[in-house]
């Protein structure tokens, strides 16, 4: 696959407020009209939980929607326990669960750049999320 950079557009792709019983799939097909690709680059994405107790994480999967199953997986948080604010970034960098990097987020290290084509998409799930529970952010990437 070439890659004509000069046509590539940088973009922040927001993920708005949603119930963490919801789960999004981020598209490149859906915020464009033309068939394009991401290079996923950078995210962060926070969730913020209410006081049902049970432990939740933030999932982070490339999904394949023509085969309707995960590609593979990227990686999660730490344990997010209820009434409770925690945030996980990724990017560039080694895996750094419940470390130091930036603000104290969690981490994941992307050691290259994940690509999104066409109908497929980033996948973002709460596991045990429940309505009461909200999360929100932004992935950086290069559409192509």
């Amino acid at each position: 696959m070439s890659i004509d950079l000069e046509k590539a557009k940088f973009r922040t792709v927001t993920i708005g407020a949603t119930a963490g019983n919801v789960t999004t799939y981020l598209q490149p097909t859906t915020l464009t009209t033309v068939s394009k690709r991401w290079l996923i680059l950078r995210g962060r994405l926070t969730l913020t939980t209410d006081g049902t107790v049970v432990n939740r994480t933030i999932n982070l999967t490339p999904f394949s929607t023509g085969l309707a199953q995960p590609m593979e997986f990227i990686g999660n948080s730490g344990v997010i326990p209820a009434s409770t604010t925690k945030s996980l970034s990724f990017g560039e960098g080694a895996n750094s669960v419940g470390g130091t990097l930036g603000s104290g987020d969690d981490y994941i290290g992307l050691h290259r750049p994940i690509i999104i084509v066409n109908n497929n998409s980033l996948q973002i799930a709460i596991v045990n999320g429940v309505a009461g529970d909200s999360y929100s952010g932004y992935i950086e990437v290069l559409e192509l």
